[in-house]
């Protein structure tokens, strides 16, 4: 405990915390020895939202994911998508259990998911290397589904390809503990808490702390903060479904006490399955929503409004300083679509169109008196948004090139400026397919 709160006084946190909390000590790592003038000066992060690669209340297979009575291959489910993971770090929630079992008991909900490990394999294949484990799907079959997620994510990292994940553990203190690695001679401090709906690890049991308590949403943010990193990386399940708005206990908990007052470099939200707006603050990120990216136990997300009918790849760039920090020089926004079965990009004129409904959320989030500002994207031709640093044209390398023949800010045509005004205005809890409401969807 002293040592807990010996961390949280140095860090400044101390009024911040609603009660102090018992973590371990951070044990040095034995980081390559990188000089910092070797040490490569940028990296590239690839981040997106809810993965899970199997049907609701399916059985797994090594053969193929299931859906709806049919059989889809792996990367038949990705094959469209995949070129776009290229970062150095690519970022995916996984919100499902991990198992190649059938005998475990589900929880007693209405939506339950499990992935084969193959399925896994097959998305690291394909560049991702860092999960989030933690939300309300982790502990979909309970303690033992949840030992299953761990033990196989353990095997594919001992494979190589995945460098971490991170929100779930053995107990409370392995749940909350950050994972640390190397990157490019860069130290990285990842951690990941979520939505707890089916309880949460303990002393005795396994598991992941839950998001909306304080005491556990302190305990995982002082650890991060303390951790010893060039950068940190923070995963929250979080918010309510259908809303591209965020809350104000949402705002508060990530932009005032995990940004401002823990100093955490980036914060990625998800759980949502609709994108919400991106903000930017004192060289800081915030994705509040990426909404799905591959995601079979999730519905059509085509039929809602235009606000809500999409996923997003970001692709963000940092450059460090001669001290080694690492600041925002760029970041490309990628509508995706058919997120409930294959992957894929829109057309570049649709793909534009949701750029401006970022732009539209991005309008909630100004905030001049604590230089917090929402990210406009200008649309590229390929219908990407891009976002560039002041300066970052001057930039050696593909951030310097990306940024001086980028094409301006332009704001919508009014029409399609209302049509998104009057849909993102909505509170909705189902599909709107022309004016009508139909039954509820299935959704997690």
């Amino acid at each position: 405990m002293r040592l807990v709160v010996g961390l949280i006084v140095l860090a400044g946190l101390a009024g911040w915390l609603v009660s102090a909390q018992t973590a371990p000590t951070i044990s040095p790592l034995p980081w390559p020895t990188v000089a910092r003038d070797e040490a490569p000066k940028t990296l590239t992060l690839v981040l997106v939202g809810d993965t899970g690669l199997n049907g609701e209340g399916t059985f797994v297979s090594a053969q193929g994911a299931r859906k709806n009575g049919d059989v889809i291959g792996w990367d038949e489910a990705i094959g469209n998508i995949a070129p776009e993971i290229d970062g150095d770090l690519n970022f995916a929630n996984l919100e499902t259990v991990v198992t190649e079992r059938n005998d475990l008991v589900a929880e007693p909900k209405l939506f339950t998911f499990r992935t084969h490990p193959e399925a896994v394999r097959r998305l690291v294949r394909a560049g991702f290397n860092l999960f989030s484990a933690a939300n309300n799907h982790a502990m979909d079959f309970g303690y033992e589904g949840t030992r299953e997620t761990m033990r196989n994510l353990d095997l594919l990292a001992a494979e190589g390809g995945l460098i971490a994940y991170a929100g779930l553990g053995t107990d409370r203190d392995a749940a909350a503990a950050p994972k640390l690695f190397d990157l490019r001679g860069r130290h990285i401090a990842f951690s990941a808490i979520g939505i707890a709906s089916s309880g949460t690890a303990d002393a005795d049991h396994p598991g992941q702390l839950a998001y909306q308590t304080d005491r556990d949403f302190n305990a995982v943010v002082v650890q991060l903060r303390a951790a010893p990193a060039d950068f940190r990386i923070l995963s929250v399940h979080h918010g309510n479904e259908f809303e591209v708005r965020t809350a104000d206990d949402d705002r508060d908990r990530l932009h005032n006490r995990a940004l401002l007052r823990a100093g955490i470099d980036l914060i990625v939200g998800h759980h949502q399955h609709v994108v919400a707006g991106v903000e930017l603050t004192q060289g800081k990120v915030i994705f509040y929503g990426l909404g799905n990216f591959l995601h079979l136990g999730t519905q059509d997300m085509s039929a809602f409004d235009i606000c809500r009918d999409y996923g997003l790849i970001a692709r963000v760039y940092l450059a460090a300083s001669d001290s080694g920090k690492f600041s925002v020089r760029a970041i490309e926004a990628i509508p995706i679509r058919r997120m409930h079965i294959r992957t894929a990009r829109f057309a570049p004129q649709d793909s534009g169109d949701r750029i401006h409904v970022l732009n539209h959320l991005a309008e909630a989030l100004d905030n001049p008196a604590e230089d917090a500002w929402g990210v406009r994207f200008a649309q590229q031709p390929s219908g990407t948004g891009l976002y560039c640093a002041p300066g970052a044209q001057n930039d050696q390398g593909a951030v310097g090139t990306m940024c001086a023949s980028a094409v301006p800010l332009q704001p919508p045509p009014e029409a399609l400026r209302q049509r998104i005004a009057t849909a993102c205005a909505r509170s909705v809890t189902r599909p709107l397919i022309g004016g009508a409401d139909p039954a509820a969807p299935a959704s997690e």
